[in-house]
């Protein structure tokens, strides 16, 4: 399964994570159209987020799966796969880290992610990344 997502890591052209928290700001999920971009920071980044959409728009390739990452201020994620047709979760951790706009990481066997990631959009409710 972690070859799976390395391979879908490493293929992803462009990611859109959506926040699973609540928040007080004026994105769509609040009442609002319009969410303004935030600072690329580990503060802003950290947080529970969804894959919502990949690959310019289309919708995640595995059917019944959804992925979840938890990225936490000091620099530790964990990643969850859910499989519905197949029921079962696979937790992924480790280190990450922002330099920039770049985002970097390593699984806690110390196996590099598939690749970087630039993180083209950073609002409170909405994370972009594209293979770098």
């Amino acid at each position: 399964m972690k070859k799976f997502f390395n391979l879908f890591l490493a293929t992803l052209v462009a990611v859109s994570l959506s926040s699973c928290g609540s928040s007080e700001n004026d994105g769509p999920n609040n009442g609002g159209g319009n969410e303004k971009p935030v600072e690329i920071s580990i503060e802003n980044l950290a947080g529970e987020w969804e894959l919502t959409t990949w690959a310019e728009g289309s919708q995640f390739p595995a059917d019944g799966v959804t992925v979840y990452v938890d990225f936490n201020a000091d620099k530790i994620f964990v990643l969850y796969q859910v499989n519905v047709t197949n029921p079962g979760i696979t937790k992924y951790n480790g280190t990450f880290d922002l330099q920039g706009s770049i985002l970097s990481g390593k699984y806690s066997d110390g196996e590099a992610w598939a690749s970087d990631y630039v993180v083209s959009k950073l609002t409170t409710n909405t994370l972009v990344l594209a293979v770098e």
